[in-house]
This record gives structure tokens, C-alpha cells and sequence, in this order.
């Protein structure tokens, strides 16, 4: 663990804008529709869908979900589901045809019972993108609250052992944000 972070961080990050993490790998996605889980304002989601994604956005926060509906329909390759994780740690299977979905995208929330249902909904040669706060964020600044959703060192990257992992990287990568980033790949 890093008691603090860094005196000059190299990069900022701004919560309404799309992660830095999505723009560098969003062109190594492979074509197909792409699960953004926990999708919130869905950032990410729309991100994609705005570039012709098909994306399924899941989120349980009613306001949250009223926005990206309107958003799909103004014609956006967007599937908005709503669903509570915790309540029912599922995450929706793959549209009708598709092997499983090219890219699956969790941007700050963590649940870990969700792992293997993330692993089993990942379509062959498909890339997770995964980003959210290590326990340093919480030592440091007492957030988020619960340590439950702060991941110890290595877990991220422990957890998502069988995939082909592209790119990890856990610190203070962002001003005052600590966190661990995976970039994986499921095998053919």
C-alpha cells in the first residue's frame, strides 16, 4: 500500500468524463455488443453508442435509468436494463445469437460476487475493462466509506486470473484517486 499519493500526479480525471482507461483501449474492442455493468449516468454507455456500439447498459437507480432511456430513444444502439445487482447478482445474457459480449465495462463499483458472472458473460476473444478504488483510497481519505468496496492489493488482478491480462496497472494513478485498472482478455 502507498501512504499517499503522488506530489505530481501525470493525469486527471473528471467523473462525468469518459474514463481515460476506455478512450486508450476502446478501437482493440472486438465488434459486437458491449456490457456496461453498473452503468450509472452511463457515461461509458453512451460513449460508445454515440460512436454506433451496441451497448447494454445495466443500472437499478430510477433517475439514472430515466436519462439513458431517453438518450436510446433518440436512436442510440443502447439497451438500457434495469436491475439491482446486489438483490440479483446476474448480469443479462448476451443478445439473442451473440456468443457473449465483446467488451465488458465496470468503472467504479465492485462487487465481488459478480466476478464469475462477468467471466461467463465474456465472449471469446472479448476484453474486460475494469477500473474502481483500492483500500489506499479509503486509509487515505475514509472513502468510500465501507471498505468492502475498496480492493486489496493484487485482488483485481487475482480475481480475473483466467483471462489474458493486457494491461494492469494499482496506485494513485489520478489526483486523489487510488486505484487498480485491468484490461483483460477472455481466450478463444
Amino acid at each position: 500500500m502507498t501512504d499517499r499519493p503522488p506530489e505530481k500526479p501525470s493525469k486527471r480525471f473528471y467523473p462525468s468524463e469518459t474514463a481515460p482507461l476506455l478512450v486508450e483501449w476502446e478501437d482493440r474492442i472486438p465488434s459486437g455488443p458491449v456490457l456496461d455493468v453498473a452503468a450509472g449516468a452511463g457515461r461509458h454507455a453512451l460513449h460508445l453508442a454515440r460512436k454506433g456500439r451496441p451497448v447494454v447498459a445495466v443500472e437499478r437507480d430510477p433517475e439514472a435509468l430515466g436519462a439513458l432511456r431517453r438518450e436510446a430513444a433518440g436512436g442510440l444502439p443502447l439497451d438500457v436494463v434495469e436491475h439491482d445487482l446486489e438483490a440479483a447478482p446476474r448480469l443479462p445474457d448476451p443478445p439473442a445469437g451473440e456468443p457473449g459480449y465483446s467488451a465488458v465495462l465496470v468503472f467504479y463499483y465492485l462487487q465481488r460476487d459478480l466476478f464469475p458472472e462477468i467471466l461467463r458473460v465474456l465472449a471469446p476473444g472479448g476484453l474486460l475493462l475494469y477500473e474502481t478504488f483500492t483500500i489506499d483510497q479509503h486509509v487515505r481519505f475514509g472513502k468510500p466509506r465501507r471498505t468492502h468496496f475498496c480492493l486489496q492489493p493484487n485482488e483485481l488482478l487475482r480475481a480475473f486470473l483466467p483471462l489474458h491480462v493486457l494491461h494492469f496497472r494499482e496506485g494513485w494513478l489520478y489526483p486523489e484517486r487510488a486505484v487498480a485498472q485491468l484490461v483483460g482478455e477472455r481466450g478463444a
